[in-house]
């Protein structure tokens, strides 16, 4: 892989990041994980995968309820999502949240 550069903070669909880039790849930084993701080629080999393990990864999906009313645990009942890289293979399995593929469009 050699040295990458790593800009920290940038923000992969709605997920916070390290992100460095090579000519034919981008890698992200999460919790301490690398995820590698191929810029060429079909749509499916353009997954994010495990640079450890080489498993697709997933996103975990964290909803958390907004307390904005009155009172106690009241609110309006809005939500906000918050999500997460994930490797079925590396990761314990997630106590909360909903396990998604990744879908890449174009």
């Amino acid at each position: 892989m050699g040295k990458l550069k790593w800009e920290p903070n940038k923000q992969w669909r709605g997920i916070f990041v390290q992100v460095a880039e090579t000519e034919q790849h981008f890698f992200y930084k999460y919790e301490g994980k690398i995820f590698v993701q191929s810029k060429t080629g079909p749509i499916n080999e353009r997954i994010p995968y495990c640079y450890a393990c080489g498993t697709e990864a997933k996103v975990v999906e964290r909803t958390v309820p907004i307390w904005d009313g009155p009172f106690p645990c009241s609110g309006s009942g809005r939500v906000e999502s918050y999500f997460a890289f994930y490797c079925s293979t590396c990761d314990p399995q997630p106590s909360s949240g909903t396990i998604r593929d990744i879908k890449i469009n174009k």
